[in-house]
């Protein structure tokens, strides 16, 4: 039996989300064990899900013995965990999760954080919703400009103080991901962004220069034989594809004058804004609506914190006198966000 206070995430199979729910653990958790659990109903169709509310729902007016409970949750879940007590917390995020953090909460009493807007189970489940510009709920209890981050700015003032840049040099970080949902970049796009690299290194400017999972080895190639043109220092090119030379994002950050980020994901974006440096959204010659990134997107562009542009249309300019030009920077981390509200 499970004594020890936990905070237990809800994972899924998408990584990027698990690590939102994970890095929201670590700030709610107040000493509490984190646990990852992969927990679901034993099956997603509709008498399932309708069985599991009808007896989740009885169970909230009826107290039933724990023994009860107990087989209810061994014939109702997959993997359900044993000796959850109401000092717990679970988080949660994405449809297919309500119930079964309804089942365990009630089961329980341990509380639900909830990452967005719940679709299956009433409001009254749930002791506290997150909302994001991209799992938007207008009534949540906790408002922030950006995913949760796997770092907080603290950690990233910690990590900077392991760096010495010379004085006078500009270090750009480019974060560099590749084709999504609503997002593809062609041949053009890549050339151009190669382009401004190659000719802001004339002008003085360094670069720190990071792929992803989407890159794909093309991509790749074409930033390794960029930076292999170069004299060391000026481009430093870490390909995702070489687990040996590749880089945190936060330590690549930490160097950083300035950030560029192709904006199909989410989670990099918000990792950049987080960094409270000037932030340029690279956008690629056609984009259609993506329901997680283009409502952030947009939302951190009214508010200032970055720039959406086209390579074609990029100078070092841009970055110059951030504020200057009536651009701003994260007040908040939104760790402190979450940290103060939870304290009220």
């Amino acid at each position: 039996m499970q004594t020890s206070p936990s905070v237990y995430v809800l994972e899924s199979k998408h990584y990027g989300s698990n690590q939102q729910l994970l890095a929201l653990a670590n700030v709610v958790a107040d000493g509490r064990v984190i646990r990852p659990l992969r927990c679901e109903l034993r099956s997603r169709r509709p008498w399932a899900q309708a069985l599991c509310q009808w007896i989740t729902a009885l169970q909230q007016r009826v107290r039933f013995p724990s023994w009860l409970s107990h087989v209810l949750n061994i014939f109702l879940l997959k993997s359900a965990p044993s000796g959850m007590t109401d000092n717990d917390i679970i988080i949660g995020k994405t449809p297919p999760f309500e119930w079964v953090a309804a089942r365990l909460s009630v089961v329980s009493g341990a509380k639900i954080y909830y990452l967005g807007k719940t679709k299956r189970i009433p409001r009254m489940y749930v002791s506290k919703f997150v909302s994001t510009p991209s799992t938007l709920d207008s009534n949540a209890d906790i408002h922030l400009d950006i995913l949760p981050t796997p770092w907080r700015y603290s950690d990233l003032l910690e990590v900077r103080k392991r760096f010495s840049k010379p004085s006078g040099v500009v270090t750009c970080t480019l974060l560099v991901g590749g084709n999504a949902r609503s997002y593809e970049y062609d041949d053009s796009f890549w050339s151009q962004l190669i382009f401004f690299v190659k000719s802001s290194v004339s002008q003085g400017v360094c670069w720190k220069i990071s792929s992803s999972p989407r890159t794909g080895h093309e991509v790749e190639t074409r930033f390794t034989s960029l930076a292999s043109e170069h004299e060391q220092g000026a481009i430093d090119f870490f390909p995702w594809s070489d687990p040996l030379r590749r880089q945190k994002t936060i330590d690549l950050l930490a160097i950083a004058d300035a950030v560029f980020v192709t904006e199909e994901s989410a989670s990099m974006v918000s990792e950049a804004v987080n960094a409270k440096l000037p932030v340029v959204a690279l956008m690629p010659a056609d984009s259609c609506y993506n329901a997680q990134v283009t409502p952030l997107l947009e939302h951190l562009e009214h508010l200032g914190f970055l720039v959406r542009i086209k390579p074609a249309d990029l100078s070092t300019d841009i970055i110059n006198d951030w504020e200057g030009h009536g651009r701003r920077f994260l007040p908040t981390c939104w760790s402190e966000v979450v940290r103060r509200s939870v304290a009220k």
